[in-house]
């Protein structure tokens, strides 16, 4: 707009898709879906030392229903009264405030963000008769503000950011369940502010060690309020208020082998803030507290001419994990796991064969299990239980050839193991390893790109997620063919 000054810029996208679900009551395809997106951004350059950045940006997301079907059967057929809708508004802006000094640098970031989930609509009966629906309604404002300072000077040995952070969040949550035609309401609004202090230092006076050092101090406050109305009953709202406070340190290491090659070693302490759950009526079960995990990394790097490889040993000591347990079709309870432990390795490498032709893999071993876990309702001891959610191995096997003038290919084959959906680990509700292939052939230059596609070739079953307060789940994309054409100017 102003040559070297005042920049503009304006982006938007649109995308739909018919669903994968095939409700044979309705002859419709209820998962189907339909979303808009903008975003504007205005960059004022002032002088040589500011950049003043202001974003905006829309979404807006009309949905069908979720795509989920009853657990005993994967396959994309179902019948029911009811088609589900799922819509979300989400629009955010932003200002970015960074000013170059002689050796550092300053920057000031303010945003706003509002969500809006209206409405979630979902039959959770699966059969044509008006039994069992859902109805959710939800809203989120978040204001945030974070100040930074951070040393940009190349000729000393010493690296370092300080900083300081606040955000404001009011959230409003509405439930409608409905049970043969009988309405039971849950009003659920959270307030929550979050005070953070922070600070980074590198050194590098050492070499071929380089050693960096962090810390971080939170406090956060939440207000929850919580109100049901059920026929026949009578339930005490539920008003609690609680803060938590945590110091999250690191230390880490990275030593230099050689140009091509490095070791790195990192221990932390993180936390995860407690809160309160709105699926249950009893004040103490709602109420769960925070997670505490001392993570350690040791890791070894190597970049060559045409190899890239990165290797990762890791371990967690969890205190307190968070565990998420479905009562009804929507309605869960957060439980803490005294103790928890996690370890595992993680690989990739990356090599090319050919100018152009490359090869990519990455294998990932998580375990994860608890080591002090009683069931809070019914006193089972869950002691070398699996953690939920958390597949035990995942490989990636990939190869992709791309001209110079812009024609590309690409294969890869996704593996992922067994996965539990549950603390219980129950079979039923417990996933089997299972293999996608997918393949795309295009073209890309110059801000033009189209390719072809093809997901799960295979059309492999699986279920992706399984909620088992629903006894349903939400199976993965079955083969799918497309056209996919991006402009960018």
């Amino acid at each position: 707009m102003i040559p070297h000054q005042l920049y503009f810029s304006l982006g938007g996208a649109y995308a739909q898709r018919e669903g994968f679900l095939n409700n044979t009551f309705l002859n419709t395809r209820p998962d189907s879906q339909e979303r808009t997106s903008g975003r504007a951004s205005l960059t004022w350059k002032p002088a040589s030392r500011w950049d003043i950045r202001l974003t905006g940006s829309l979404d807006d997301f009309r949905d069908g229903a979720p795509r989920i079907v009853p657990v005993n059967d994967v396959a994309f057929k179902i019948r029911s009264d009811l088609n589900g809708k799922t819509g979300q508004t989400i629009n955010s802006q932003s200002l970015r405030i960074a000013y170059q000094g002689d050796s550092y640098e300053v920057l000031s970031i303010t945003a706003r963000r509002d969500w809006e989930l209206d409405p979630l609509l979902v039959d959770f009966d699966f059969t044509p008769d008006p039994n069992l629906f859902v109805l959710f309604r939800e809203d989120q404002e978040l204001w945030s503000q974070e100040f930074r300072i951070r040393s940009t000077a190349t000729t000393s040995l010493w690296d370092w950011s300080a900083g300081v952070f606040y955000s404001n969040s009011q959230f409003d949550g509405f439930r409608d369940l409905s049970v043969f035609g009988v309405n039971d309401f849950i009003d659920f609004p959270l307030e929550e502010d979050n005070y953070a202090l922070f600070g980074r230092i590198s050194y590098d006076g050492l070499a071929p060690l380089r050693v960096h050092a962090g810390l971080r101090i939170d406090y956060v406050e939440k207000h929850f309020n919580r109100t049901r109305r059920s026929p026949g009953l009578t339930v005490v709202p539920i008003k609690e208020r609680d803060d938590y406070f945590f110091a999250s340190q690191n230390i880490a290491a990275d030593y230099a082998l050689s140009d091509q090659s490095s070791l790195y070693v990192r221990t932390a302490l993180a936390f995860k803030p407690g809160g309160f759950s709105a699926g249950t009526d009893n004040s103490a079960l709602a109420r769960f507290d925070s997670e505490r995990t001392w993570a350690s990394e040791l890791g070894f790097k190597w970049i060559g001419h045409s190899v890239r490889a990165d290797l990762a040993l890791f371990y967690y000591h969890i205190k307190d994990y968070q565990v998420e347990r479905f009562f009804t079709p929507v309605d869960f309870v957060v439980f803490n796991a005294p103790e928890t432990n996690s370890y595992g390795v993680e690989l990739e490498v990356e090599a090319t064969i050919l100018e152009g032709l490359t090869v990519e893999s990455a294998f990932g071993y998580t375990h994860i299990e608890f080591e002090k876990y009683r069931d809070p309702i019914a006193g089972v001891d869950y002691k070398g239980n699996q953690a939920p959610y958390t597949p035990e191995f995942n490989l990636m096997l990939a190869t992709q050839y791309r001209h110079a003038l812009g024609y590309f290919a690409r294969a890869e084959w996704i593996w992922t193991g067994d996965t539990y959906f549950d603390d219980k680990n129950t079979e039923l509700f417990h996933e089997d390893d299972y293999a996608v292939l997918n393949a795309r052939i295009g073209f890309e230059r110059k801000g033009i790109a189209v390719y072809l596609f093809g997901n799960n070739l295979t059309n492999t079953e699986y279920f992706s997620f399984i909620n088992p307060g629903a006894f349903a789940g939400t199976p993965g994309e079955p083969r799918t063919y497309g056209l996919k054409l991006s402009f960018q100017f």
